[in-house]
């Protein structure tokens, strides 16, 4: 039946109409319902079909709907694939790589090393919303696959997205010690947001910030009514350093203090964080956790906030990330998520893929909700 298929489509494929409409080029024409019927296996179908000029267009998706073969259209490269081997689906949309497209790019910031970051956008025309994404303390762009998962889930759902790896982290050329602190960080924010302002795919009327653990904090500090939704994941948002402690390995106050008269006379100092690793954080990163605040930045903030947080979250525990929640008291709308069974990995760092699932949908359609409502 296939080949008879393709023999019937091999005579009307310039003349179908890929997706219905049917479009006027040069001198009026006039369009009506073909009397004609088309059978298929000796048996007859319902295919909406119009004679122009004597000659009969059909909708190609109906065609294909009654021979039962598989067909989607790249927004990317403008074509059309017909897949012999895939049943008829009117919501298939290509293999997944197909649905959006990811691109690695170096964006210009105010040092010399630009920002690595990957870029995903959506199959279509848009412009699309988009989303920046900030990852945690020491991660990278791609959060072990969690990043990478949202991006997916996001360009699916029609929103551009953003992420970027941030001083000494993942593909950055700088040296973490040095470079790794609050105010670059932000600086690097900004230079994000102001290419997807630039990229004429992108609507910048729609954007929206997301921040995990640290990456929290810096959305807080961020966060203005240029963004139109924020989500707060298990964010590090508390003013002043406390909530890098448990983290550290540090008992108290005292013990920071230590570590910060050591990035004093040295211009850096070295822990040992709670998964085991050595670290080496320099003096701005210490400067910044005390002068920066993340309540402060936040409390005028007027958009649509989503805090998530882990019930077993030992780093940011519930208290905290509730505590940053309720610091934007103007906010047009407030969600709270809490996450069972989930620590600070989120299933991302101890393989647990059906903890990053639900919160990857949950944060996907917080984003609908948010930007792509007209």
């Amino acid at each position: 039946m296939k080949k008879h298929a393709f023999t019937l489509l091999a005579g009307i494929l310039i003349g179908a109409l890929l997706f219905g409409g049917i479009t006027a080029i040069g001198s009026p024409v006039t369009a009506v319902p073909t009397p004609h019927h088309i059978f298929v296996d000796g048996k007859p179908v319902s295919v909406e079909a119009y004679t122009i000029s004597g000659n009969n267009f059909f909708k190609l998706r109906d065609l294909l709907a009654a021979v039962d073969i598989g067909v989607w259209y790249d927004h990317n490269t403008k074509n059309v694939y017909i897949e012999t081997d895939k049943k008829y689906d009117p919501d298939y949309q290509g293999p997944v790589e197909a649905q959006y497209k990811a691109e690695k790019i170096t964006v210009a910031g105010k040092r010399a090393a630009g920002i690595p970051a990957v870029l995903t956008i959506p199959g279509g025309g848009g412009p699309f919303p988009a989303v920046i994404l900030c990852h945690g303390h020491g991660g990278s762009k791609d959060e072990a696959g969690g990043f990478v998962s949202l991006s997916i889930a996001l360009a699916k759902a029609g929103i551009a997205s953003i992420r970027m790896d941030f001083p000494g982290c993942g593909d950055s050329k700088e040296d973490f010690a040095a470079a790794n602190n609050l105010t670059n960080m932000l600086d690097d924010v900004k230079s994000v947001k102001a290419h997807l302002a630039a990229d004429e795919r992108i609507n910048a009327n729609k954007l929206g910030i997301i921040g995990y653990s640290m990456g929290g904090r810096i959305a807080m500090l961020t966060a203005d009514e240029t963004f139109g939704a924020t989500v707060l994941w298990a964010p590090a948002g508390t003013p002043g350093p406390g909530d890098m402690f448990t983290f550290m390995q540090l008992e108290d106050q005292a013990a920071f203090d230590a570590l910060y008269a050591q990035a004093k006379k040295d211009g850096k100092a070295t822990y040992t964080a709670i998964f085991g690793f050595e670290q080496t954080l320099g003096l701005r990163w210490f400067d910044d956790m005390l002068s920066l605040d993340p309540f402060a930045a936040f409390s005028g903030y007027e958009g649509n906030v989503m805090t998530i947080y882990g019930d077993k979250d030992i780093i940011i525990t519930p208290e905290i990330a509730i505590a940053a929640s309720n610091v934007a008291v103007g906010a047009n709308s407030s969600v709270l998520l809490e996450v069972k069974g989930a620590d600070h990995g989120f299933g991302m760092y101890d393989d647990d893929p059906a903890i990053t699932q639900f919160v990857i949908d949950k944060i996907v359609d917080f984003f609908e909700d948010m930007l792509c409502a007209s």
